[in-house]
């Protein structure tokens, strides 16, 4: 018995006749669009809820109205073109089963595709603070050192400086991120080869040739399923955007799909070099996501009786869980004195406390929203192909654990955290769309496996998905980026040596205060919230101040449906007075 099949004894085992499988195909494409018509009807239901912060809550509102709910609607009028198609008996053309130097090549499209989106199209420019994080640790990494060293003349400013995401080492003798350390050491690496914004991209490609694997593996009397899910990988938008940033999302893709890759091998050294990528999957970024994924695979193990390898993964994943559950509390006691007490939890169970909390219906309307996020950011056809799929689940173990893993995550993160923030398509669930690439593969195949598979539909809808799905994506993502991106080149030229940025001017206003880890960028950033007149009086005896106000943000305030402002805040103006009568304000840039 291997770990990808179960006996052909097993229940469900019978292929589909042709007529059944007709059947199975129409109704998947009815329920897909039912399922996207609910998520819509759910993700407009959010509404203002105590214990969620307001901006979140705004954003995901934001960016279901403007974006999510219109390409549901557009999906739900493609699946009924596709319900008229599948009424014919025969379908005149046939899916290829493209050959490996094609899909290849569709990889290497993918890595030059999304680092020439960022450079050239989507500014070259790290908005959310997950990602800033992400540069922040790397050049903390490629200086030789595990965190940023504050020069004692700004430990005054700290929490000026931006603290958020951060854990402060000794006292405040230094800082690094919050997040683990593995997607940051990642990018390090990669980016002392190759250049500024390609490492990202290189981990997509990484995770589309594990999937590669994965499939004919799984399938390998069938070319042409292989070929659907490089083309459900590739024509994915959320894997295409996502790969531009620098958030961790790209990595834990890449490292599942690995994972998986090696899991499948079912050789003891690829058991163990799964346990080996399941340390670095692991302290990417949060350790809770590729527990969540490895977790249904062990349940393999579970129902096939292997219980010596079962207790390896156990042993190996307690250990490893040890270890990344020890490195916030470890980073911080580096400095010479203990940290200052903080509001903020360091370790890891002090945050699961915090995050902890009785889901209400607004929560399951977030979730809703985020599935409709993951779902309308994909190839078009991967829903009802993958909802095929699901027919798999009694006698094929692996659809069954790629199943459970959205599963669990989804759920996990409705108990813990449901608002994602920003992103392209539901970052959160990124790390499995390999999961929905394989199910809606599994669907493929049991389709063809009765001479049924959608050919003419699947062509259709590819097209439809590269060449207006995905440019209309990347249409949203750059209108989204632009008032953001002319605001940091703004910020930029502010002045030569310190800009003091009014962060409560528009939400989401700390993530122009960005500064590297040694403070050697120029403007240096401070948020003007954790300023006062004393402490700008202390700036002027050294330093020139320019400042960014609110009327400057009137572009994201647009763009968040903020009101415009005239004048900065009325704290703002006090610090801005302060320095004027000092005389230390810098004349802005022209």
């Amino acid at each position: 018995m291997t770990l990808h099949r179960l006996p052909d004894t097993a229940p469900g085992a019978a292929p589909l006749s042709p007529e059944r499988a007709q059947r199975t195909w129409r109704a998947s494409l009815a329920v897909s669009a039912l399922v996207l018509m609910a998520l819509v009807v759910a993700a407009r239901a959010i509404g203002p809820a105590i214990g969620f912060p307001g901006n979140l809550l705004f954003l995901a509102t934001l960016y279901a109205r403007l974006q999510d709910v219109p390409f549901a609607l557009a999906l739900i009028a493609v699946f009924a073109v596709c319900l008229f198609l599948a009424r014919r008996r025969r379908e005149p053309l046939r899916a290829p089963a493209l050959p490996a130097p094609v899909l290849a090549t569709g990889l290497f499209a993918l890595v030059l595709l999304a680092w020439l989106l960022r450079r050239y199209a989507l500014f070259d420019y790290d908005f959310s603070r997950d990602e800033q994080m992400a540069r922040f640790d790397a050049a903390i990494f490629a200086s030789g050192h595990l965190y940023g060293v504050l020069a004692p003349a700004w430990r005054p400013f700290h929490d000026a400086l931006n603290t958020l995401f951060t854990l402060t080492v000794g006292n405040h003798e230094g800082w690094v991120s919050s997040y683990l350390p593995g997607n940051a050491a990642l990018q390090c690496v990669l980016g002392l080869a190759l250049p500024d914004g390609l490492a990202v991209p290189i981990l997509a490609a990484i995770g589309g040739a594990a999937l590669w694997s994965i499939a004919r593996r799984l399938w390998p009397a069938s070319p042409t399923s292989v070929t659907v899910a490089i083309v459900l990988y590739l024509g994915s938008a959320q894997v295409l955007l996502t790969a531009t940033t620098r958030f961790a999302m790209t990595a834990h893709l890449a490292c599942n799909l690995v994972w998986l890759a090696l899991f499948l091998k079912d050789r003891p050294w690829s058991h163990t070099l799964a346990l080996a990528t399941g340390l670095l999957a692991t302290g990417l970024h949060q350790p809770l996501f590729h527990p969540l994924y490895v977790a249904p695979f062990l349940l393999v193990l579970l129902m096939q009786r292997r219980l010596g390898l079962l207790a390896f993964y156990f042993a190996g994943y307690a250990a490893i869980g040890l270890v990344w559950m020890a490195w916030p509390g470890w980073i911080t006691s580096l400095g010479s004195a203990p940290p200052p007490p903080s509001g903020h939890a360091v370790g890891y169970l002090d945050r699961l406390e915090h995050a902890l909390h009785v889901p209400g219906l607004v929560a399951l309307w977030i979730q809703c929203a985020n599935a409709l996020r993951l779902l309308t950011w994909q190839h078009v056809l991967l829903l009802p192909l993958a909802l095929v799929g699901l027919g798999t689940l009694r006698r094929e173990p692996i659809a069954l654990a790629c199943a459970l893993g959205l599963g669990f995550t989804f759920l996990a993160l409705f108990i813990l955290l449901p608002l994602q923030g920003h992103g392209y398509g539901y970052r959160y669930a990124h790390g499995l769309i390999g999961n929905l690439c394989l199910l809606g593969a599994f669907g493929w195949h049991r389709l063809e496996q009765a001479g049924r598979a959608p050919h003419t539909s699947f062509l259709a809808a590819s097209a439809l998905t590269f060449l207006v799905a995905m440019p209309l994506h990347l249409v949203m993502a750059r209108s989204f980026l632009a008032p953001s991106a002319d605001l940091e080149a703004a910020v930029a030229a502010s002045g030569k040596d310190v800009t003091v940025v009014e962060d409560e001017g528009v939400i989401f206003g700390d993530n122009f205060v960005i500064n590297r880890a040694d403070l050697r960028n120029r403007p240096l950033r401070l948020e003007a919230s954790a300023l006062d007149a004393r402490k700008i009086a202390r700036l002027c005896r050294h330093h020139r101040l320019a400042f960014v106000t609110a009327p400057q943000m009137n572009p994201m305030r647009q763009l968040y449906e903020q009101a415009p402002r005239r004048a900065p805040g009325a704290d703002m103006a006090r610090l801005i007075a302060t320095a004027r009568h000092l005389d230390c304000i810098t004349p802005p840039a022209h």
